[in-house]
């Protein structure tokens, strides 16, 4: 009779302990269809917000989902979203290259995915996109560059204009404007020696050897290429006589001096 009740009570600890487990393993099951269906509310919010132009919004659901779901689907869904946010045009916090690494993203973590293929397709059209701008930031700078040749060869114009006319002030001006737009670049070296020309100019009221000097020595270091190269050494050169005699004169009205003393 004893031996009957120990058996049946250890099934009765059996019983039990089954109940705990299914309990336990219900909540579990409670817990991920819960979770589930959170994801699955905003995928469909997301999508609402994203057909209404709600961007941010749109994005803020997509990225919930990938908290919830940061390894496995949905995650594969909100991650393709995002990426057709960061990719849209209306999206002014637009990103092509945020966009590409998501689909990047989706295709290594879930390569059995159905979205893996649209994934991929949209990765190559924004690599096609991504050149295209590159192609057209380049050519914007080429024009850019192309007016500012212009613009100088203008100022340059109107500096050699002013000099033939004696209007030597006006002509610097031009020069010294000229030289400032192209910013070091192609007609600097013309801006350059124009302005060492000008104070080296015999009629310029404002006549300065050196600082004629120092231009034509600006092209020289600063346009080893240019075609004004030469000449811009020979002035150097012929400065540097100049400054010579100069020095030369000074030290004989001295001498003078000293003997007349």
């Amino acid at each position: 009779m004893g031996r009957k009740y120990i058996i049946a009570g250890k099934y009765f600890f059996i019983f039990v302990a089954c109940l705990i487990v299914v309990s336990i393993s219900g909540c579990a099951t409670l817990k991920e269809i819960d979770k589930r269906r959170v994801a699955r509310s905003s995928l469909v919010e997301g999508e609402r917000y994203f057909e209404e132009g709600l961007l941010d919004k749109a994005l803020a659901e997509n990225e919930r989902v990938l908290l919830l779901f940061p390894e496995e689907p949905p995650g594969d869904e909100a991650l393709f979203n995002i990426g057709l946010i960061y990719a849209h045009y209306d999206n002014q916090g637009k990103n092509y290259e945020q966009a590409r690494g998501t689909f990047d993203e989706l295709v290594k973590k879930y390569p059995e995915s159905p979205l893996v293929e649209r994934a991929e397709i949209w990765s190559r059209v924004l690599d096609t996109l991504r050149q295209a701008e590159e192609r057209k930031t380049e050519k914007e700078r080429e024009t850019e560059k192309l007016k500012k040749q212009i613009s100088a060869l203008d100022h340059l114009l109107s500096g050699k204009k002013f000099s033939t006319g004696g209007h030597f002030k006006k002509a610097i001006e031009e020069n010294r404007t000229a030289l400032e737009t192209t910013g070091g670049g192609p007609r600097g070296d013309d801006a350059l020696f124009h302005l060492g020309l000008i104070y080296a100019h015999h009629e310029n009221p404002d006549k300065n050897f050196r600082k004629s000097a120092e231009f034509f020595r600006r092209v020289v270091e600063e346009h080893p290429g240019s075609h004004l190269l030469e000449e811009a050494k020979i002035w150097l050169g012929l400065l540097n006589i100049i400054e010579k005699s100069k020095q030369v004169d000074i030290e004989i009205e001295k001498k003078k001096k000293e003997l007349t003393r």
